[in-house]
């Protein structure tokens, strides 16, 4: 399988549901992205912008042997702005498949 065939499962959440994530990155829930299980793994994976920050950040989450989510990786992902080009040109695409 390639990433292209990969099926992704998105929604939408509150902040709320982002506490555990924030506090594990020590940042706002508002500055989560994204984050979920990777499958057949057992991490998580978030992405977040930091405070005053123009680059986009990954995570590699993992529960230490308490339990408690912990922050085991940490790395530049993007720069928000190619980010942001990469983002409309893809639904710019999906608007003229589907239009």
């Amino acid at each position: 399988m390639t990433d292209e065939d990969a099926e992704v499962e998105v929604r939408w959440a509150k902040g709320s549901q982002f506490a555990e994530v924030a506090e594990a990155l020590r940042i706002r829930t508002d500055q989560i992205m994204s984050y979920g299980k990777m499958p057949d793994c057992d991490f998580m994976v978030s992405l977040y912008t930091p405070d005053d920050d123009p680059w986009l950040w990954s995570a590699k989450l993992e529960r230490d042997s308490d339990g408690i989510l912990r922050a085991t990786e940490q790395q530049r992902f993007m720069s928000v702005a190619d980010f942001e080009k990469e983002l409309n040109a893809g639904v710019e695409q999906r608007l003229k498949e589907i239009g």
